[in-house]
C-alpha cells in the first residue's frame, strides 16, 4: 500500500505527491492524473517548462491552443497559456520541494 509525501498542492490546480515505499510519482492537473517513475518526473517537468518558455510570448491567454504530448500513447493535454503557466508552476513548486527535502536529507546524514 502507498504512503505518499505531498511536494505540492493547491485544490484548485491540482497536486504532486511521491509514494514513500515504491518512489513512484502522481500528478493531478485539472481532470488528468498521470503516474510517473522520479526520473520520468524530471524529464517531464522540464519539457512542460520548456513548452511554457516556448510559448509564453506567443499566444492568446484564454485559447486552448497548446498540445503537450505525455509519456502516453494518445494522451496530451490541451491548454491555454494560463493552464500552462499554472502547470508548469505546480511542477517547478513540487521539484523544488523535492530538492529542498533531499538537501535537508543530506545535512542530517553529514551532521551524524
Amino acid at each position: 500500500m502507498c504512503n505518499y509525501k505531498t511536494w505540492f498542492h493547491k485544490n484548485d490546480v491540482g497536486y504532486v505527491v511521491q509514494c514513500t515505499t515504491c518512489g513512484r510519482m502522481q500528478v493531478a492537473f485539472n481532470i488528468i492524473v498521470i503516474n510517473l517513475t522520479e526520473s520520468d518526473f524530471t524529464g517531464f517537468r522540464q519539457s512542460i517548462s520548456e513548452t511554457f518558455q516556448l510559448y509564453k510570448d506567443t499566444v492568446n491567454e484564454n485559447v486552448k491552443c497548446i498540445m503537450i504530448s505525455t509519456p502516453f500513447s494518445g494522451l496530451s493535454f490541451f491548454l491555454t497559456i494560463t493552464e500552462l503557466k499554472e502547470f508548469t508552476y505546480m511542477l517547478e513548486a513540487a521539484d523544488n520541494e523535492m530538492k529542498v527535502h533531499q538537501f535537508i536529507e543530506a545535512f542530517n546524514k553529514s551532521s551524524l
